[in-house]
């Protein structure tokens, strides 16, 4: 069993440095110099521990070089356990960020247990030190930490240098200082309106005036405002503008507080609705047996669109039988939405026989035509004295005068709820009625 307890205990303290190391992984400690010219160098985005000496008079130097790229610093400082006279400021810890002239840029004055970051606007490849001393009357040592954080300025910061961006994508920045102002530029199509959407993923504004939040812009090529959305933090919102054809515009994106944080933006066209077009097809078939797929030409303002670029056409029913067959004409690219178009089909051309029968009338026998759902037969003994009879039976007698002659003729039907497709009429027959 102490076997056993013993295994356990090794188990937990393996563990437990483990961990330790793990932790411990996330800065280094350093021993600072003496002198600007004895200066600890360290490297950004890495934070150092260190430990200031007791007693008047004891001051450390540290140095770092910002990189050949233009970004943005953040200079972060803690007094984990630097005892202080009071809570003034003049008697703290103090962190102060100077350049090889010894010109003071920053200075953060912290005392026991206390953190701060500041924004910082630094010079590309360029060295910087950093001094810390207590101003405290204090003999005990104590440690402290420090970081210089950076970030590389990726967006432009000039319309000189602004971004290209596409219509309709999703652009995702980020503001990396209090000075940092971001440009992008995109080109209209053909469209005359468009809608800029912005988020404002997590920047923090100074208070809920509208001077000092976030925005986004979309300028002219003189600066002129065209369209702006303000936001505070983790909003979104939009705003609607008409623009000039074919033409190259600026999106700028800037904070006038901290300018710290993601966002994002899309500039979209006001697409072109396709219910908007005229649309060219034949609208009546004759049924065959076959799918009928009737073609289509969509213009625009006199236009003529392109099919597989601006629209495409899909047919959802088979359009086979007679009846009504529909078209579906979907925007694509520049134009959007759908509308349906319809089409008859309509039964075959069918014929008849008639004769007289033996009670003095007139019968009548039609061929099946397929897929009708009934026939319409006309007879008439002259053109102002005409008469019409529906039937779905392929054998009629109708009542007629004896002694005149009549003209028959017939022409099949589809009937579509209350809606009657017809087929073009049969050629005449003639019959002469006895008397």
């Amino acid at each position: 069993m102490k076997k056993r307890v013993n295994v356990l205990l090794l188990v937990a303290v393996v563990v437990s440095l483990l961990l330790s190391t793990k932790a411990s992984a996330a800065y280094e400690f350093v021993e600072g110099g003496t002198s600007m010219a004895m200066a600890q160098s360290i490297d950004v985005n890495q934070e150092y521990a260190a430990t200031l000496p007791g007693g008047e008079g004891k001051v450390l130097y540290f140095k770092f070089t910002t990189p050949a790229e233009k970004g943005f610093f953040t200079f972060y400082v803690k007094n984990l356990t630097i005892k202080t006279h009071s809570w003034s400021g003049d008697v703290q810890v103090q962190f102060q960020l100077i350049d090889a002239a010894s010109e003071e840029l920053c200075l953060m004055r912290k005392g026991y247990n206390t953190e701060e970051t500041k924004a910082l606007v630094l010079e590309p490849s360029t060295t910087y030190f950093i001094k810390v001393w207590n101003k405290s009357p204090n003999e005990e040592a104590g440690n402290f930490k420090l970081n210089v954080g950076y970030k590389e300025d990726k967006e432009g910061d000039t319309k000189e240098s602004a971004v290209q961006v596409m219509l309709d994508q999703k652009v995702e920045g980020t503001l990396d200082g209090a000075t940092d102002v971001d440009f992008y530029q995109f080109t209209t199509g053909q469209w005359k309106e468009y809608i800029i959407s912005s988020q404002n993923v997590n920047i923090n504004t100074h208070s809920w005036s509208s001077d000092v939040m976030f925005y986004t812009n979309i300028q002219s090529g003189i600066d002129e405002v065209l369209a702006r959305v303000r936001l505070t933090y983790g909003k979104t919102g939009e705003s609607r503008v008409t623009l000039e054809p074919n033409t190259t515009y600026f999106v700028k994106v800037a904070d006038p507080h901290k300018a710290l944080g993601q966002y994002t933006f899309t500039v979209s066209p006001v697409r072109i609705d396709i219910n908007q077009t005229q649309t060219i097809y034949k609208t009546q078939y004759t049924y065959n047996g076959k799918a009928i797929k009737p073609a289509v030409e969509v213009t625009y303002e006199g236009k003529t669109l392109v099919e597989g670029t601006d629209y495409s056409v899909s047919y959802p029913e088979s359009n086979i039988k007679p009846g009504n067959g529909r078209i579906v004409v979907k925007g694509e690219g520049d134009y959007t939405g759908e509308v349906t178009l319809t089409f008859k089909i309509s039964p075959k051309k069918t014929t008849l026989t008639a004769k007289n029968n033996a009670k003095g009338k007139l019968a009548v026998t039609i061929k099946k035509s397929s897929g009708a759902s009934g026939y319409e037969i006309s007879y008439a003994t002259s053109k102002k004295n005409v008469k019409k009879v529906k039937t779905t039976s392929l054998k009629k007698t109708l009542s007629v005068t004896k002694g005149k002659t009549y003209s028959v003729r017939v022409r099949s039907y589809k009937k579509v709820g209350e809606i009657y497709i017809y087929s073009g009429w049969s050629d005449s027959y003639k019959v002469k009625i006895k008397k």
